[in-house]
């Protein structure tokens, strides 16, 4: 039976690329952890004498998705909100100083207030997709670039330097083969995932490359 939205317990996490600050308004209580595997197992340690956790934190560029997809797993009903809107409500609340552990605290009564809903995380399967397309596009990015850069080396270094770019030109595509093996493994390991992927690359100009990232 899923738990009343009241019933929740309301946990605010303000997340930097060092820190988590985390404000549990039930014990008014301000706490900072390590923004790493450690300290995000000392936050759950912390929290696992009460159930029920509703946790919010604002989206950060990708650094929330340590803890956030920690604690889901860990059966913690997690929110991951726009900061845009937590601000106003900040300046609606008459709160303009603006620390680490004052947003924890505005997060964390925004969640209670306004009870964001649940946001749907991506599986442990799905993120190892997902980080391998995006290294993968960057890859791509610097093939290209060296490519280019190529036919502008000039000077008496022309042919040291042309060896150099040459041989990070040939690493780059053999990183690239090895990440599209990668890939397409994990594209294969859901039965959903390798049915729309047969469906997409029935379709002429969609290769493997394409149909996964889409």
């Amino acid at each position: 039976m899923s738990t009343p939205e009241t019933a929740y317990r309301w946990l605010g996490i303000d997340i930097s690329k060092d820190r988590l600050d985390v404000y549990d308004p039930s014990q008014q209580t301000s706490t900072g952890y390590d923004h790493n595997s450690e300290g995000v197992e000392l936050l759950w340690q912390a929290l696992q004498s009460h159930s029920n956790w509703a946790v919010v934190c604002g989206a950060s560029g990708g650094y929330e998705s340590l803890v956030t997809t920690t604690l889901a797993a860990h059966g913690c009903r997690v929110s991951v909100v726009n900061p845009r809107p937590v601000r106003d409500f900040a300046k609606a609340s008459g709160i303009l100083a603006k620390t680490d552990a004052l947003d924890a605290r505005v997060i964390a009564r925004f969640g209670r207030l306004l009870q964001p809903p649940a946001t749907g995380l991506a599986s442990e399967s799905a993120q190892q997709l997902q980080d391998g397309v995006r290294r993968r596009q960057q890859l791509v990015e610097m093939l290209s670039g060296e490519k280019n850069r190529l036919p502008q080396l000039k000077g008496r270094n022309k042919a040291v330097l042309t060896d150099e770019v040459e041989t990070h030109i040939e690493w780059l595509k053999d990183r690239i083969e090895q990440l599209d093996k990668k890939i397409e493994q994990l594209s294969q390991q859901p039965s959903q995932w390798r049915e729309d992927k047969a469906l997409l690359t029935s379709v002429k100009g969609i290769g493997p490359v394409v149909s996964t990232t889409l």
